[in-house]
């Protein structure tokens, strides 16, 4: 008996030294490999400015991590751009961004989107164990032929002149807003009115693709909204985490919540797609809206393959997340800017007189409206940030980018600097009648180039609607002690009253 203790203890202690002898070299590898990639990152970006590390292994990962929401980082960036210039990189341990902020070399970034292609972050692809846009949306491809065909396919449903035929979804939808606003406008509560305008905008877009929309997607339309925004704001913090995407999920609350958000979200463009099928095999819906055209382009180069139209739905409804944040902030600066909304209510009340909501005419002679929608995106960016990938080595205007770089932009920094912009810390709407003396590719809002925002016409014309026929009802004030915009996860509260 005592022996055979003894041989189990030798063979537990064995078992014991082995597997701390694989902890130890897998630790020593990983530190091979980290230490090696930061030294290959050295050598690759060397010729590129640097802004002071927070250490040599870990780079500038502890700030960016400190200030990985975006008005934060913003502040970080500023302060890398005093000291480097437009053009410096910056280093998260074993990868390296190089932050871009010259005109002059987007514009060639922008246009060349055959080298400088989509950098397909986690947003674009996959989330863990689950995907969420996929490498074939007509977002996320990267580039070549299979983003060519559906950018162009998607370009010419988007046109100006085709969406004007869905104003009356735009307007019916506005108008179910106006009455939930209406109830709740007592002049002492507070009022999320993103949670309600995402709710509307989710139901416009579902109009846009299903006869029966609004029926369909309404009473669904803020739970929708609301867990587009979960989801993206979770997976923005994602970004600049350390290690975020190792961790399982069981361990983290919020990751599990945005596999949760991302499994509802794609049912619901399933079931979508479903019904979309029947209706058009028994010839009850329309042929031409957007949901037919993307099962339409996507059956003739990719038939059989429902995933990819999934994808492209599932991309429809991201995208309208920015609508509602943009009529939120506008309200708020011009809460802030009597003079300005003054200004606007003028323009207004002589454009829709008697009117409850403006009609497809009237939003075209609403000039003033769109230069307050532009200026509110140009102090408040809808997406933030843009990311590409080189594909190839190239030098442009002195600065070498490396093959397999990657390089972002904040387009706040950009939005607010006065080598390009007059003023740029004020709300002036006035300045988008003056576009003659602009610095091109120095307003990125909708983005430029070849892959600029398709969705600017629709855009454009829901906030205009929902805008003009809010301003006209009611009238928006800021808490007290609130007077200078206060920005937390794209949320604003104010008070409002008829």
């Amino acid at each position: 008996w005592y022996q055979r203790r003894v041989r189990e203890a030798v063979v537990s202690t064995q078992s014991t030294g082995l597997i701390l002898v694989l902890i130890l070299l897998t630790t020593l590898t990983y530190l091979i490999y980290l230490i090696r990639n930061v030294l290959r990152n050295y050598s690759n970006h060397e010729h590129i400015p640097m802004p002071r590390q927070d250490g040599w292994l870990v780079g500038h990962l502890v700030t960016m991590t400190k200030h990985r929401f975006d008005q934060t980082l913003i502040s970080a960036m500023e302060k890398y751009t005093a000291q480097c210039g437009e053009v410096f990189h910056v280093r998260l341990m074993t990868h390296c961004l190089i932050v871009v902020h010259d005109p002059a070399i987007l514009k060639v970034m922008l246009n060349d989107t055959d080298n400088f292609c989509k950098n397909n972050s986690v947003i674009n692809r996959r989330f863990g164990s689950q995907r969420v846009l996929g490498d074939h949306s007509f977002l996320s491809a990267r580039g070549g032929d299979v983003w060519y065909h559906k950018r162009s396919s998607m370009a010419k449903f988007l046109n100006q002149v085709n969406i004007r035929k869905y104003f009356d979804n735009i307007s019916a939808a506005t108008e179910l807003l106006m009455q939930e606003v209406q109830e709740k406008a007592n002049g002492r509560d507070i009022l999320d009115l993103n949670d309600i305008s995402g709710g509307v905008v989710t139901s416009i877009i579902g109009s846009l693709g299903l006869d029966n929309g609004i029926e369909m997607i309404t009473p669904n339309a803020k739970e929708i909204a609301s867990t587009i925004h979960s989801m993206i704001t979770e997976m923005n913090t994602a970004f600049f985490t350390p290690f975020y995407h190792y961790t399982p999920a069981i361990w983290q609350k919020h990751k599990a919540m945005v596999l949760g958000d991302i499994r509802y979200l794609r049912k619901t463009c399933t079931d979508i797609l479903k019904i979309r099928r029947e209706q058009m095999k028994l010839g009850i819906a329309a042929e031409e809206d957007i949901i037919a055209h993307i099962v339409k382009m996507n059956d003739e180069q990719f038939p059989g393959q429902d995933v990819f139209i999934i994808d492209d739905i599932m991309t429809v409804f991201l995208a309208s997340e920015n609508t509602p944040r943009t009529i939120v902030m506008c309200i708020a600066f011009l809460a802030r800017n009597p003079r300005q909304l003054a200004t606007l209510l003028y323009e207004i009340d002589e454009v829709l007189k008697d009117k409850k909501v403006p009609t497809i005419e009237d939003l075209d002679k609403l000039k003033y409206t769109e230069m307050v929608i532009l200026e509110t995106l140009r102090l408040y960016p809808a997406v933030s940030r843009n990311s590409r990938f080189c594909r190839e080595e190239r030098t442009i205007n002195g600065i070498r980018f490396p093959e397999s770089s990657k390089t972002v932009t904040f387009y706040e920094l950009f939005h607010k600097n006065e080598k390009y912009w007059k003023d740029a810390s004020e709300f002036r709407p006035l300045r988008f009648s003056e576009t003659k003396n602009r610095t091109p590719y120095t307003y990125l809002s909708f983005l430029a180039g070849p892959r600029s925002c398709l969705g600017k016409p629709l855009a454009l014309m829901q906030m205009k609607t929902i805008l003009s026929t809010l301003l006209r009802h009611f009238r928006f004030t800021h808490l007290p002690g609130e007077e200078e915009i206060k920005i937390m996860q794209s949320y604003v509260l104010l008070k409002l009253s008829q």
